[in-house]
């Protein structure tokens, strides 16, 4: 390969972006600003039970299939959005 070609493909390699993907967990902060709530709301639902958190090291987290469960089991029926 000549050094022009090499050049071309580390531009290449240093300009790749990866695809976007969701997150593995989300922060109490993510979660709030995604359902439009506050962060003690985020708490409270913890505390009560309602939202099941995963704890990594001091931080609590949250499964997307957690929150769409919660979201499910409060889906209000026969009425539209």
């Amino acid at each position: 390969m000549g050094s022009a070609t090499s050049r071309k493909l580390c531009a290449m390699a240093t300009r790749y972006e990866p695809p976007p993907t969701a997150p593995l967990l989300y922060s109490v902060n993510d979660l709030a600003h995604a359902l439009r709530v506050s962060r003690a709301l985020v708490y409270r639902l913890v505390r009560a039970g309602e939202l099941t958190p995963v704890r990594v090291g001091d931080r609590l987290r949250f499964r997307l299939a957690d929150v769409e469960a919660y979201l499910d089991r409060h889906r209000i029926a026969g009425r539209a959005p």
